[in-house]
């Protein structure tokens, strides 16, 4: 990124973020958002990868569950059912 042309704009953090960052990552505030948003442009965003993943997780527990799926909600839809549905929609896509 050095030999790129940079545009200034101004991000107002709290200091005990830009002290965060400085502490943890080595590096520069400026320096942290120029790589957290080229991540997040590239579709590389391990964020939302986590919560996707940890999402399906829990849908797969509650469907593993013998107790939620001995009881119906209604005719035939065991809640393990209900319960993976209503997790499963938390995801943008409804993967």
């Amino acid at each position: 990124m050095e030999n790129e042309q940079l545009k200034p704009h101004c991000v107002n953090l709290p200091i005990g973020i830009v002290s965060q960052i400085r502490n943890k990552h080595r590096t520069s505030a400026s320096q942290f958002i120029r790589s957290a948003i080229a991540n997040a442009l590239s579709g590389n965003n391990a964020y939302e990868d986590g919560y996707k993943a940890g999402l399906s997780t829990a849908s797969e527990i509650v469907l593993n569950n013998r107790w939620a799926n001995r009881l119906l909600i209604g005719e035939q839809v065991t809640l393990a059912n209900v319960l993976a549905d209503e997790i499963k929609g938390q995801t943008n896509d409804g993967e």
